[in-house]
């Protein structure tokens, strides 16, 4: 019944058909396997709701040892990990693990190829999922050449479309948390530059990319980035003072020197933010910096 009415014409039914089948599966109900990949391979290709639980078909039939990786299944497989809905990426990454766990891999260069393409595709939402995609596989540990994508991620903060920014932004984060070399000192300019973006979803998203330069070692340009830091604290948007009140506190707790009567007047002038949010962090990140043997007070300079 289920496998029939994975090929019905309201999408409500396909999307539960696709559901009742893996059900099936996990529960080692012997069903027509032909026909499993025949719905699993259509219900790929369906519309996003379909789609999500056509890959709980797959991992269900990997997991029983009854799915090889076809070309067609491949090939959705890399898609649908471009997608720009966070659980479209999850469920491909399931299945991914799921082949993954079966021996069956899919290449590197051929999820780097996919991506590449989507990084260049006229759509904003195209860009988008496929930055959201390599955050994705740099959290998941796939071999991804780290070069090319430096360039990439370059390029793609200075989009047109704010959320194409912004992600490119996660993307550099999301590498650098696992430990790709992606600090060169142009994409250290490139991130310092977002935080003056016109955007202010890109400007509190940079704080945090600001936070991983800084912990990636190297060269950093400590005074253009307190300039930069100390404008954020005095931005027009509440959550972007909160971030460049926390981004201060991280750098100072790490080690990171900064001028020292510059700190104090960031976190002094955020104790008195017209924001409850921003006056709590500033009180938070006071409490922190003075752990770390620096002083913020009003009267006196740290030291």
């Amino acid at each position: 019944m289920c496998i029939r009415d994975s090929g019905d014409s309201d999408s409500d039914v396909r999307e539960s058909a696709m559901t009742g089948i893996s059900e099936a599966l996990k529960a080692g109900i012997e069903l027509s396997m032909p026909d499993v990949s025949a719905a699993v391979t259509k219900g790929m290709a369906d519309e996003q709701k379909v789609r999500k639980p056509s890959f709980a078909v797959l991992s269900a039939m990997i997991g029983s040892g009854q799915q090889a990786l076809s070309g067609e299944t491949k090939e959705l497989l890399i898609k649908s990990l471009l997608n720009t809905d966070s659980e479209m990426r999850d469920a491909a990454r399931a299945a991914l693990d799921s082949l993954k766990e079966k021996g069956i891999t899919v290449e590197p260069s051929e999820l780097v190829s996919g991506i590449q393409k989507g990084l260049h595709n006229s759509d904003a939402d195209a860009r988008e999922g496929a930055l959201s995609a390599l955050g994705d596989m740099f959290k998941g540990g796939f071999d991804i050449p780290v070069e090319p994508m430096v360039e990439e991620i370059i390029k793609l903060t200075n989009d047109e479309a704010w959320k194409v920014r912004r992600a490119a932004l996660w993307a550099y984060i999301a590498g650098s948390k696992a430990g790709a070399n992606l600090s060169t000192p142009e994409m250290v300019k490139a991130v310092l530059a977002k935080l003056e973006d016109s955007d202010s979803d890109v400007r509190e998203t940079s704080l945090s990319a600001v936070a991983e330069a800084t912990k990636a070692g190297g060269s950093f340009p400590i005074d253009e980035a307190m300039a930069l830091l100390t404008k954020s604290v005095n931005d027009g948007q509440w959550k972007v003072r909160r971030g460049a009140v926390n981004m201060l506190k991280e750098l100072v707790v790490s080690g990171i020197q900064l001028p020292a009567a510059d700190v104090n007047a960031a976190i002094l002038k955020a104790l008195v933010d017209s924001d409850s949010d921003v006056r709590e962090a500033a009180t938070a990140a006071r409490a922190e910096v003075m752990k770390s043997g620096v002083k913020v007070s009003g009267k006196d300079a740290m030291e």
